[in-house]
């Protein structure tokens, strides 16, 4: 196997990685707006239907998200662990790290929104 092989992997692995966060990020986010503002494709939507959309869908991405990318930094913290070189050893590293990064921020906002989105929905109850 040459050696620019591993590297190449990783490469490919911390790409999928991204484009599929990105992705899921972007209905994550799509689903908060319209929680919070009661409005989905320009339609309304009842109070029920967005409390339902925010335990059914919104927190169930965040997880799946924050899930994921602390899957992903263990994976590559594994492949730094049996590399067997110093530079694939730090490349592995490296992407562990960030997606270890990605999965603390997404815990924190997934946390602070839910606590802020549960507030919009009991205002919006109350009134």
């Amino acid at each position: 196997m040459s050696e620019l092989a591993p590297f190449a992997l990783i490469a490919v692995v911390l790409t999928l990685s991204a484009f599929a966060i990105i992705f899921s990020d972007r209905w994550w986010h799509n689903r908060k707006e319209a929680i919070a503002t009661g409005v989905s494709n320009g339609v309304a939507i009842s109070g029920r239907h967005r409390w339902l959309m925010l335990y059914n869908q919104w927190v169930l991405l965040g997880v799946s998200i924050t899930t994921y990318a602390a899957i992903m930094a263990f994976l590559f913290a594994q492949v730094g662990e049996v590399a067997d070189t110093s530079g694939l050893r730090t490349a592995a590293y490296l992407c562990s790290g960030f997606m270890g990064t990605i999965a603390v921020v997404y815990l924190y906002g997934s946390v602070t929104w839910l606590v802020h989105l549960r507030s919009i929905l009991r205002e919006a109850e109350a009134d």
